[in-house]
């Protein structure tokens, strides 16, 4: 792991490793690169992988007063991109990393890109109108203004609480019992700088990028779970309708993070998908 200082002065965590197609790897809201760590060897066999943490995901406060937010991702990742030479990377994105992704799309397009793996979200979070693909299906304003407030009073309970609610029993009953992962889980986002990851999540859910995936002209891969805490499983088919050239896998029994609740299923669909970009 390296530190890459980002033009405002901000560190950054980035791991790079191997060499031949550029991979670039993203993760999700409260994650980090270790998320993808099972997978590396395997994938820098045949790729140059990248996978950063993200600004505002260290265990410490940020350094700069720079506001947290997903443009400013955008920029932060253009800019590594930039500073590792980065030329035609397949990217993959999971929870927030894939709404990083088409936030990225939608200023920068995807002609440059190789292809693109989308990991279990949806491109929208929440209610509007008839859309039945927010979090939980129906997660609305009022819902997540109630969040957000559980957030500023204790933020490791809150993102627990985000799971708890969801749609899979087993994520659920976990919490509820206080499993010991559960336990390690309150740990390490305790470790985490709430302020910027609450304006983060602010930011987020003020979103909507329905109007991206028909733009996207290279190779697609969805990765989804069967069994997402977070939503429904009828997304995958609304956004194969969005893209056409998409493949879809849907892991019967995993979660919103198959990578590592379906992990050899994960490991052998990535590998495949990857090998038709």
């Amino acid at each position: 792991m390296q530190t890459l200082i980002l033009p405002d002065g901000e560190p950054i965590d980035v791991l790079v490793q191997g060499q031949g197609t550029p991979l670039v790897l993203l993760h999700g809201w409260t994650s980090g690169p270790h998320i993808w760590m099972p997978f590396i060897d395997d994938l820098a066999a045949e790729h140059q992988v990248i996978a950063w943490r993200a600004r505002g995901h260290r265990p410490a406060p940020l350094q700069t007063a720079t506001a947290m937010s997903l443009d400013q991702l955008v920029d932060d990742l253009h800019f590594m991109l930039e500073h590792f030479q980065i030329r035609h990377p397949v990217i993959v994105g999971h929870s927030m990393g894939a709404m990083l992704l088409w936030h990225y799309i939608r200023r920068f397009g995807s002609d440059h890109l190789r292809g693109v793996v989308f990991i279990d979200q949806s491109p929208c979070l929440l209610k509007k109108g008839d859309w039945p693909f927010a979090i939980y299906g129906h997660f609305d304003e009022a819902q997540n203004q109630a969040l957000q407030a559980e957030m500023q009073q204790d933020f490791a309970e809150a993102a627990l609480h985000l799971a708890a609610r969801g749609l899979n029993p087993r994520i659920t009953a976990a919490i509820e019992q206080d499993h010991p992962l559960i336990q390690q889980l309150r740990t390490y986002l305790s470790t985490l700088y709430a302020p910027a990851l609450i304006q983060l999540w602010q930011d987020m859910t003020r979103q909507d990028w329905r109007d991206v995936p028909p733009t996207i002209s290279v190779p697609v891969a969805l990765l989804y779970g069967g069994k997402s805490q977070f939503y429904p499983v009828g997304v995958v088919k609304y956004l194969c309708e969005q893209m056409p050239q998409a493949q879809a896998t849907v892991f019967a029994e995993a979660d919103h993070s198959p990578q590592l609740s379906a992990p050899d299923e994960f490991r052998a669909a990535l590998l495949s998908a990857l090998c038709t970009m």
